[in-house]
């Protein structure tokens, strides 16, 4: 059996932690949970596991991601009032 210290890459990928590129949300995963390795908070996992483990970042995605949305709309909306 295979443990990892960290999630595989498609793993990790396909979590709520990675919205397509490095956001703020997989920066303070990730150091979380090198803290966890580095106080002996965590020992190597499965793949298995490690796929239930990244899980849980889609609800904090899926706000951050509406909150941008929002954001984004917001401007263009407001980008087209100025050019009238």
């Amino acid at each position: 059996m295979q443990v990892y210290w960290w999630p595989p890459v498609d793993v990790f990928e396909e979590s709520g932690y990675w919205p397509g590129y490095w956001s703020e949300i997989a920066e303070r995963w990730f150091q979380n949970h090198l803290t966890k390795i580095r106080n002996d908070k965590f020992k190597p996992t499965t793949r298995k596991n490690w796929k239930s483990l990244v899980k849980g970042g889609r609800a904090e995605l899926q706000k951050v991601s509406h909150a941008n949305e929002s954001i984004a709309r917001q401007y263009l909306l407001q980008g087209a009032v100025d050019t009238i």
